[in-house]
């Protein structure tokens, strides 16, 4: 077992897969709380991931007073050899108190003077959905590149006046 009750991995290669450090972005139950919210662990190698032997992890704290954080998603990465003093941007979900989802972006950094940072600010995704009229649940989304910039493809669910 790599991950005890996580969900919803991301795989982030810091260099060569086999010899250099790998970072797993993850939603796992919250400690002490209900509800998931996200972790990210590094492992050193491939051969301590396949082990299950992370070196390092972080909690990102939850925001927006959410009741549920995950299917994070990295976007960028500044990775400084350790993973609590790099700095990362990350697309993930929250749902909140009143239950709908919405889809956010947050970056954590590291100050030595001040600790680390997490900032999370509200994505556009969610107005986009409703005005093309899915429903603002979301699925499994995936990155890539074409012509030099960056897409997610996304699964979405598509609301039917007619049947309700």
């Amino acid at each position: 077992m790599l991950i005890k009750d996580g969900s919803k991995p991301q795989l982030w290669k810091t260099g060569s897969l086999e010899l250099d450090p790998i970072l797993i972005a993850y939603e796992a139950p919250a400690s002490g709380e209900t509800g998931n919210q996200i972790y990210v662990n590094q492992y050193d190698n491939l051969d301590a991931l396949k082990a299950g032997e992370f070196a390092d992890f972080i909690m990102i704290p939850r925001s927006w007073n959410s009741r549920n954080e995950g299917s994070p998603t990295i976007e960028f990465l500044s990775f400084t050899g350790n993973i609590r003093t790099s700095t990362f941007t990350m697309f993930y979900e929250y749902q909140n108190v009143t239950g709908p989802t919405h889809l956010a972006k947050g970056k954590y950094s590291f100050n030595p003077r001040k600790g680390f940072k997490w900032e999370p600010y509200p994505s556009k995704v969610n107005d986009i959905f409703l005005n093309f009229g899915f429903l603002d649940t979301f699925g499994s989304r995936s990155k890539f590149m074409y012509g030099g910039h960056y897409f997610y493809l996304m699964e979405a669910t598509k609301y039917n006046m007619e049947t309700t």
